[in-house]
């Protein structure tokens, strides 16, 4: 079975944002929950794992996620603190969400 990612949007997530960013299915925008959010089998090198782009196996991205309301309806989203960050390996530097250099 082919691995299954989310993506998150380093570039399109603030730091004040409560929730971080998620590219919906087929490039096509962005979300907060998982029910709006794309589920990728095939990463384009470049592109979806570039500097402001960050895939995530979706059983990893799913254990972060937390029960709230966004526009009324219950969803799942990914909290945007600093124990999220620790576990994806981002951090913010000033205003920007980046990937921490091994």
């Amino acid at each position: 079975m082919k691995k299954e990612y989310y993506i998150i949007s380093l570039k399109h997530t603030a730091k004040t944002d409560r929730y971080l960013t998620l590219w919906r299915p087929d490039n096509a925008g962005y979300c907060l929950s998982k029910e709006m959010a794309g589920i990728y089998t095939e990463l384009k090198v470049g592109y979806h794992d570039s500097e402001g782009q960050l895939p995530i196996e979706k059983e990893v991205l799913e254990k972060l996620m937390i029960n709230v309301s966004i526009d009324g309806f219950d969803r799942h989203a990914v909290p945007n603190c600093q124990a999220v960050w620790d576990v994806l390996r981002v951090k913010f530097i000033r205003n920007d969400l980046i990937k921490i250099k091994e």
